[in-house]
């Protein structure tokens, strides 16, 4: 069996992540979200609109080779423009993994050398970019699109297999909390990519149309750009009310323990006009205190 080795592909950074997304039980709205942007993907890629970056060919541990002349499983890598793992989205920080290099500065502290795949010859890093991430995420790529990288970079039969066998492990232990809670945690994570796709992404050029991204408690809510966002909260609050925002320009990290999204309806974000029950107290206070349970309420919806 021949081992794994370095090619080139235009590919895009959340094409692996989207191909997970897919098959975690998302419910209609956003399977069909989900889709679009897959879709999208593979229009720019036939158009070569995306990054031509570098990926892991893994060999398939057949015998019979010719089954597989025309698909190859890789795990691709990206530099995501110099970021480190704190700036990206939580579910690529749970896939992601730095390679090896020559450079004491090649890859973050937080991993030791043991944890990075280690090619042969050693990685070396692009000019001002610190770190090489693989994504530990193996899917399939037409292997007319694979084109030669310089430096006929492979990986050793250890390395390869501590690579495919991390890319199970992480693909394994997804899926197991994924579908455990199939209504928090893809809903937090395919949102998380989605803001990720708008803002910082390397990619966030290849869309053809708007990102939308669709919450946990409604069908779903359209962001055009972080202005318009601003736009819309500053009609809900007033002149004398004040509101949090999420800017969605930027990525953030989504907290460990998966916490439900508390959306109201888009319904419910105005305030209503019938005025409320007297309770003895005065009904202005009363206006006002539902407004600002509201608003902090809708805090992260927009």
């Amino acid at each position: 069996m021949p081992g794994a080795y370095v090619c080139g592909v235009y590919d895009s950074v959340l094409h692996p992540m989207l191909i997970c997304l897919s098959h975690c039980g998302l419910d209609k709205t956003r399977k069909s979200t989900v889709r679009k942007r897959l879709d999208e993907i593979d229009a720019a890629v036939r158009n070569r609109k995306t990054r031509f970056r570098p990926c892991f060919v893994i060999p398939e541990r057949k015998t019979n080779l010719d089954a597989d002349r025309e698909r190859k499983k890789i795990c691709l890598m990206a530099t995501f423009d110099g970021s480190g793992i704190d700036d990206l989205p939580r579910m690529l920080r749970y896939f992601v993994t730095p390679v090896k290099s020559g450079s004491k500065d090649g890859y973050t502290k937080t991993f030791k050398d043991e944890e990075c795949i280690t090619t042969t010859p050693l990685w070396k890093p692009k000019e001002g970019v610190q770190t090489q991430w693989v994504i530990c995420f193996l899917y399939e790529v037409n292997t007319a699109d694979l084109r030669p990288w310089k430096g006929d970079i492979a990986l050793d039969a250890v390395e390869q297999d501590r690579l495919v066998k991390l890319c199970d492990f992480k693909r394994k232990k997804w899926f197991e909390k994924a579908l455990g809670s199939p209504l928090v945690v893809p809903v937090q994570m395919l949102k998380s990519i989605l803001e990720f796709a708008a803002g910082d992404c390397e990619d966030r050029n290849i869309f053809a149309s708007r990102i939308t991204i669709p919450y946990q408690g409604q069908s779903r809510a359209t962001f055009t750009s972080q202005a318009t966002y601003r736009t819309r909260t500053s009609q809900l609050r007033g002149s004398t009310l004040r509101q949090s925002h999420t800017h969605f320009g930027t990525s953030s990290p989504i907290k460990e323990n998966f916490s439900t999204i508390n959306i109201l309806p888009s319904k419910m974000v105005m305030a209503e006009k019938k005025p409320p029950q007297s309770t003895g107290k005065p009904k202005g206070i009363l206006s006002l205190a539902n407004i600002t349970k509201r608003l902090e309420s809708i805090a992260i919806q927009g």
